[in-house]
């Protein structure tokens, strides 16, 4: 492990250190915020036969959707437009766990979305 002033490399992944220590992007991750806000985040889990999630969120203007693997790689990233948008995530032939953050000009949200 390689660890520098502006992360950490392992294995070819570089981590944003400050990111992953920071606390408050956790602050979004709990079902009763998202709740609170009206936000909805489905199907989840996605199955085999449906690639498509569905992602609301109340009073957002606009907001950035990136998927990272556990690894830490962006895997996707699109902007959706007048809080709701409808992601095809199709091309991620890898089932398992990956992390949903949105941010839209008000919050920042963080949701573990699993592909069956």
């Amino acid at each position: 492990v390689d660890q520098g002033a502006e992360g950490c490399l392992l294995t070819g992944v570089r981590w944003d250190m400050e990111w992953l220590a920071s606390r408050e992007r956790f602050q979004g991750n709990s079902k009763a915020n998202l709740d609170a806000l009206g936000a909805q985040i489905y199907p989840n889990p996605l199955s085999s036969y449906s690639d498509l999630l569905n992602i609301s969120i109340p009073g957002s203007v606009l907001a950035t959707v990136d998927v990272f693997n556990l690894a830490g790689q962006k895997v996707f990233s699109e902007n959706i437009k007048d809080g709701t948008g409808l992601i095809n995530l199709g091309h991620l032939t890898s089932k398992g766990v990956y992390i949903l953050k949105i941010i839209d000009e008000k919050k920042s949200f963080i949701k573990k979305i699993v592909i069956k």
